[in-house]
């Protein structure tokens, strides 16, 4: 969990108010084939992104996420360099995928 400020309109004036709040962190996992991927430079390997070895089982837990997990969805279509490579991780996978995601808890 992350706090940060929010304020309203006003309180640059001295008239709003400020607040603490929480803020949610998402992690992402793909998945595709019935498998899961973390699209990470280091589960990269032979021109394709490697399945994962989950610790949840078929399903990933909550360490799974941390573990594996991607902090924005948009890491998918952001490229990267893997040794002389460059690509968007999204490029590599097959036609069809989910996007899992996991949120922090409260």
């Amino acid at each position: 969990m992350i706090y940060a400020i929010q304020w309203d309109s006003n309180a640059l004036d001295g008239k709003g108010q400020i607040q603490w709040i929480k803020i949610k962190l998402y992690k992402f996992l793909i998945k595709q084939n019935n498998q899961y991927y973390a699209i990470k430079p280091e589960y990269y390997s032979d021109g394709q992104f490697q399945p994962l070895t989950l610790e949840g089982g078929e399903q990933p837990n909550e360490n799974d996420y941390e573990k594996f997990g991607s902090d924005d969805v948009n890491d998918l279509l952001t490229p990267i360099q893997i040794g002389e490579e460059t690509f968007r991780p999204y490029d590599k996978l097959n036609d069809e995928f989910e996007i899992c995601m996991a949120m922090d808890k409260e």
